[in-house]
């Protein structure tokens, strides 16, 4: 997996709805000839296992939002060539340096949805968000983290979760939905 970041809260709640469908689609491993393969492939011997690969294929764009710290400058980086390019910066620009302080990725993805894509999707409601000092982590990191399971019950969650995961992989698609639902949210409450 991810040694960087390691396990952190919440992680399991992306884990148990993907156990979930693999335990609901999977089949005994007792059948006709004709369907060996079939039951061999979708055995529930397995589902532990085919559980774990999705969840580190999910947490393959998934881990960026649980990241909580700036990563170690003693790590190579992957395209490193010889140990030298870790310790030497031949790269040095001219004039000032724009060093920024590390925000990490979910926070980042917080202030995005709200600072820029709801306020051009829906600037009335971004104003009503900013006046009422409403930080977009509030909602945002669980939204994004858990991707959802705690906002949808499990039928509706999976559902969004196949239409995500169809459309798009890298779960840039996830912040929209993050949009969406504040919009739905303030067309609820007029």
């Amino acid at each position: 997996m991810n040694p960087q970041i390691g396990y952190r809260q919440g992680m399991h709640e992306i884990l148990a709805p993907l156990y979930y469908a693999v335990e609901f689609d999977s089949l005994s491993p007792i059948g006709g000839p004709d369907e060996a393969d079939v039951r061999e492939v979708c055995s529930n011997t397995w589902v532990a296992g085919d559980a774990w690969a999705l969840f580190d294929s999910v947490m393959r764009e998934l881990s960026r939002w649980y990241e909580w710290r700036e990563p170690s400058p003693n790590a190579a980086p992957r395209n490193a060539i010889s140990p030298l390019t870790t310790h030497v910066n031949f790269n040095i620009p001219d004039g000032p340096l724009n060093i920024k302080p590390y925000t990490a990725p979910i926070v980042e993805a917080c202030n995005r949805i709200q600072s820029t894509y709801l306020r051009t999707t829906d600037p009335q409601l971004y104003k009503h968000m900013q006046a009422a000092g409403i930080e977009p982590q509030i909602y945002g990191i669980r939204w994004l983290r858990l991707l959802f399971t705690r906002e949808f019950n499990m039928t509706d969650a999976m559902k969004l979760w196949d239409g995500l995961f169809a459309c798009d992989p890298t779960l840039e698609l996830a912040q929209w939905i993050c949009v969406a639902m504040l919009i739905r949210i303030r067309n609820e409450c007029d």
